[in-house]
């Protein structure tokens, strides 16, 4: 049960984050396309970053912040 807890609480951070990214990008007029290839990563990929996607790697997360000079904490 606690597993579960756990796993909950981290797919809603990371819904949370997917968010503020996306918020992030759209503020800076920024096309998916754009920041996808500054990142290194594709366009689906960050797609489904900004879902909150629990799949991608932690290293994806971490270039779209860093394109979009965002921290991570």
């Amino acid at each position: 049960m606690i597993e579960n807890l756990t796993s909950q609480a981290i797919d809603s951070e990371l819904v949370q984050m997917g968010r503020l990214i996306r918020a992030r990008r759209k503020s800076f007029k920024i096309t998916a396309v754009a920041t996808s290839q500054s990142a290194g990563i594709s366009r689906v990929t960050l797609h489904r970053i900004e879902k909150g996607e629990s799949s991608v790697c932690m290293g994806s997360y971490l270039s779209v912040l860093s394109v979009l000079d965002m921290t991570f904490g």
